[in-house]
């Protein structure tokens, strides 16, 4: 066999851990973890309508700050993502 092998009693007593730790119904819960990150994009996205909409706002710079609300909602897509396999693979 080529690649990485696995010995199969070190990860059985992994997932023994796992399973003492979380319960079935708290594992898919995990992937909330990212809910507070949503609320702090949520909070830039309303802060940055409320300059767009501005009269004497300076339309040439706001979309450059729109960029961390951008990242931020790839962030959160990504951590909920890998929490939800997480959560499944345990």
């Amino acid at each position: 066999m080529t690649g990485v092998e696995f010995n199969s009693e070190a990860v059985a007593a992994l997932d023994e851990k796992i399973d003492g730790i979380l319960d079935e119904a708290d594992r898919m819960f995990l992937a909330m973890l990212a809910v507070p990150l949503f609320f702090y994009a949520s909070r830039l996205a309303n802060a940055w309508l409320e300059k767009w909409n501005e009269p004497d706002a300076d339309r040439q710079r706001l979309p450059y700050q729109l960029l961390q609300v951008n990242a931020l909602t790839i962030g959160i897509h990504l951590i909920a993502g890998l929490l939800l396999v997480a959560a499944y693979w345990w």
